[in-house]
Order: structure tokens, then sequence, then C-alpha cells
């Protein structure tokens, strides 16, 4: 029986079909197992982690917002709330209920985070930046379920970036060939584009939400997260490439480091809330006062570092120390008080002794409390045989 021309053409288009449905079918295999593997990662977390991670993350916005960080502002807090209210109902009612059901204990505890979402609605969102009154009893409300999630904040802040990497250049090698079968099976069957682009866009989805996290957990293990200033890690990480750099330059490198004077005072009198106000108030004024070429740093508490680079003469660094103390002992608007406080300095200057970051911090560190010796509110250097007072 012979085969017409138009026959055997529609053979040859249902056989490359075919072909490309069976190439099609096994590349959305390996996406599906490779997106399995990022979402896997302690960055960014399989189903429950992803759920830890996003009630982290707004159980801590809620504190950062209340307290008028910079970091955060009413649209991410909301966001945060949404994306959270959305992750209960899946592992509730949706598609990820399969992960909790017969973990009784889960479920109530998720049950409990959901139920307290849908109390506390409309008092995230009329709640103000900086309205810590407000703000307490929501996280008072969020915190209470803090146990059981501390364990995944390391990874969180760690991040295993190697393996991350690897399984993100996986996803761009299984996005290109799904590229590319799109591009020829355009022509055969609709079906088939379809299918291959859906998957594709939401690998691409998936491998800019693990890029976003893992930029978000090196944010947090690199700065403050009530002042959003960098962190103690930057001492032992950041600070001896610069000393080093200082040396081989020949540029001078000084270090300031400053303890709050009064600071327990304003907790004691008007609570942690509108210590934290302060705090953020403080950092923002060092931020008012520094070149871009200088860093501050929270070390914890009320203490700070500022470093400060290419520094000419001395002169310039007590005039930068008086603005400094000048600055900080401004008047500051802490919930419905005003508050005071001044500041300490010691100061330390890269020398032929003070070459490494642990020798310049202890120098700071004990004309330090020279300052607060001499009565507060003052400075000392740390490299000068007769203390110098403003």
């Amino acid at each position: 029986m012979a085969i017409s021309g138009r026959g055997w053409l529609k053979g040859i288009l249902g056989a490359a079909a075919a072909a490309l449905l069976v190439v099609g079918w096994q590349a959305l295999q390996d996406a599906k197992v490779n997106l399995a593997t990022m979402t896997d990662s302690p960055v960014a977390g399989g189903d429950m982690e992803r759920f830890i991670l996003e009630y982290y993350r707004f159980s801590k916005s809620l504190v950062l917002f209340g307290a008028g960080s910079p970091l955060i502002d009413h649209d991410q807090l909301v966001e945060n709330f949404d994306v959270l209210w959305g992750r209960c109902e899946l592992l509730l009612e949706g598609r990820d209920y399969s992960l909790i059901r017969g973990k009784t204990r889960a479920r109530a505890h998720i049950e409990s985070i959901y139920a307290a979402l849908q109390e506390a609605e409309d008092d995230v969102l009329d709640l103000e930046a900086g309205d810590a009154a407000s703000a307490e009893p929501l996280i008072t409300t969020f915190s209470a379920f803090d146990q059981g999630f501390s364990n995944y904040l390391f990874d969180l802040s760690t991040g295993r970036t190697e393996s991350l990497e690897e399984r993100r250049q996986t996803s761009v090698g299984v996005l290109a060939r799904v590229n590319v079968l799109v591009a020829i099976g355009a022509g055969v069957g609709g079906i088939l584009v379809i299918l291959i682009s859906a998957e594709a866009i939401r690998a691409r989805r998936a491998e800019l939400l693990v890029s976003k996290r893992e930029e978000h957990a090196l944010y947090l293990a690199q700065h403050d997260p009530l002042t959003g200033l960098l962190n103690r890690s930057f001492m032992t990480g950041r600070l001896p490439d610069l000393i080093r750099s200082s040396i081989e330059q020949n540029q001078q490198l000084a270090l300031f480091a400053l303890d709050l004077d009064g600071f327990k005072k304003v907790n004691d009198v008007h609570g942690h809330q509108a210590g934290d106000q302060l705090l953020v108030q403080v950092a923002d004024r060092l931020r008012d006062l520094v070149r871009k070429d200088d860093n501050i740093v929270r070390l914890g508490g009320d203490e700070f570092v500022v470093v400060f680079a290419n520094v000419d003469e001395p002169d310039w660094l007590e005039a930068k120390a008086q603005t400094i103390i000048e600055t900080i002992s401004q008047p500051y608007q802490v919930e419905d008080a005003v508050a005071k406080i001044s500041t300490s300095i010691g100061i330390a200057l890269v020398d032929d002794e003070l070459v490494d970051y642990d020798s310049l911090f202890k120098a700071a560190d004990k004309y330090l409390y020279d300052a607060k010796a001499a009565g507060r509110g003052t400075y000392r250097f740390a490299n000068q045989m007769a203390p110098l007072t403003p």
C-alpha cells in the first residue's frame, strides 16, 4: 500500500512529536528532581524549613518595625505576614498537608500560629513604624512560638554556599535544555510547549527565590538585625584586611571604641522597647558622621566601633571625636518620653605596635575605660603618653 507524500510527512512529524515528548518529559523530571534538591538546601529549605524561615522573618520584622528600624517598611512587614499566612494554609489545608498528616503536635503548633495571624491581621495592617506600644503585644504573641525553631537558624546564617551553587548550576543546565526543547517543539505540539514553558518558569522562580534567600542569610550573618549596622563578624573578618591595607599604603587607620553613658537608665526607666528605639537613632546619627569608606559596627548592647580609614592628622580625630560626643548627647524621643545619654570614646591608631585587630581593639578599649573614669562624655587617645582631653 503506497503512502502519500502528505501521509509520509504526517508520520515524520508524529514521530518527531513523540520523540520530543519523551525527551521533554525526561527534562521535566530532571527539573523536578533538581528543584527538590534545591529546596532541600539549608538556605532555601524544604516546605517545613520554608515555613520556619517565613515565621522567623515575620516575627523579627515585627521587632524591627516596632523599633523604627530602617531595615523594614510597612509593605515588607505586610508581605511577610501574607507569606506566612499562605504557608500555614498550604500546610493545614493545601498541597503541603501530607507533611504534617499524623503529626499531632506539629499540626497543633501551626494551627496556633495561624489563629494568631487571623487575630492579628487588623493590628498588623494598622501598625506604624516606631509604634513600639502597639507592636509590643504582637511581638509577645508571636515570640511565644519561637521554641522549636531556633535550631534551623544556624544553617540559615551559614548557608553552605558551595552545595547551593552546585545545585544552582545544575538548574541552569536543566533550564537550558528546557529552552531548546521549547524552541524545537514550538512547531510540533502546543501541549509540549506549554508543559515545558510552565516548568521552566517555575524553575526560574525557584532559582531566584534561592538566590534572594541566600543573600538575605548572608546579610543577617554580617549585620546587626536591630540597627542595620555591621556586626561583630566585621571585626574578625574585614578589619584585619583594612589594617593590612593601611600599612601597605602608608595610610593611617583609626578605631573608635564607643560606649553609651546612661543607656542602662533608659532601659530601666522607659523599658527595653525604648532602649531599642534609642539604639536605632544612635546608629542613624553615626551614619551621618562618617564617610563612605568608614565603617560602623555594633558589637552588642550599647557598644559600638567606628573605623576611620585614611586619617590625615590627630587634630582631625579630636574634632571628629568631639562631634560624635556632641551629636550622641542630643535628646532622643523614645516612647512618650525624652531621653538623654552621652558617650565615651577610646581611640587607637595603627602604628608599629598596634598592627593587628586584637592589639588595636584592646588599646582602644583600654582608653575607653580611661575616658569613662575621667567623668564620661569624653575621649582618650590610645597611643599617646599623655591622653588628650577635649
